[in-house]
């Protein structure tokens, strides 16, 4: 259970900091277009697969487990 209960608290901690990397990017939303094309490419991938993840929270009740597997 301790295992259980740090795997959630990690979580917390990594969504809470994405969050707060994800309000900082928004400013430079319109600089990313200069960025060079693997780049962009790389952010355009990440932000779709971080859509399709949180897609996954859609229907999801309290003490649900969801399975998801990154495909890139």
């Amino acid at each position: 259970m301790a295992d259980l209960t740090t795997s959630v608290i990690s979580l917390n901690m990594a969504i809470r900091e994405m969050i707060k990397r994800h309000s900082f990017m928004k400013h430079y939303s319109g600089t990313i277009e200069q960025l060079d094309v693997i780049t962009q490419r790389e952010y355009r991938d990440s932000i779709k697969a971080l859509k399709e993840f949180a897609a996954e929270f859609k229907d999801v009740q309290a003490g649900d487990i969801i399975d998801v597997e990154f495909t890139a």
